[in-house]
């Protein structure tokens, strides 16, 4: 009987039947496929610490753009006759030593920070693809002395190379 089943010739449909619903359609909770992106805001969206610093960045940025809206006084704007006052409805973070507004000045500072950490980063930019386009391209010597130069440069400590940095351009930068 085994051998009989086994010489059942694949055309013969007699015996085989129609397929398993399984083989002719997908499953109702099937799993679609998936791109790197989505696989990666996922994963984005579970760590709640990186939303949350996702958020501050964002309410920052917004702060930041629109400064002129939200601050409530000139950050320069000075009232000798409210110096060192503590945190009131006028002035909720209170007063800095010439009278001007610890929370106006803090707005503002928001957009200062910003345009800091988005201009060197656009630097390293400038720097960086170009010198990984040369490595990459050239190869071989190139590579591995810029990969070395590169090596010596992280290795520096920051604040020598900025001291050094300003002695040379001088003190008027």
């Amino acid at each position: 009987i085994c051998s009989m089943a086994l010489s059942t010739p694949a055309s013969d449909t007699r015996l085989a039947g129609p397929p398993p619903a399984a083989v002719r359609t997908a499953p109702r909770g099937a799993v679609r496929g998936t791109s790197l992106w989505r696989d990666a805001w996922r994963r984005l969206l579970k760590n709640k610490l990186a939303v949350a610093g996702g958020i501050t960045v964002i309410i920052l940025c917004l702060i930041a753009i629109f400064a002129d809206a939200l601050a409530p006084y000139p950050y320069t704007k000075t009232n000798f006759g409210r110096l060192y006052e503590f945190p009131s409805r006028d002035f909720p973070f209170g007063t800095d030593q010439l009278g001007r507004d610890v929370l106006s000045r803090m707005i503002y500072g928001a957009r200062v920070s910003m345009l800091v950490g988005v201009g060197a980063q656009v630097i390293v930019l400038l720097i960086g693809v170009p010198l990984g386009l040369v490595a990459g391209f050239a190869g071989g010597r190139v590579d591995m002395v810029l990969t070395r130069f590169i090596d010596v440069m992280y290795a520096f400590p920051r604040l020598l190379f900025v001291i050094l940095i300003m002695s040379m351009l001088g003190a008027g930068l």
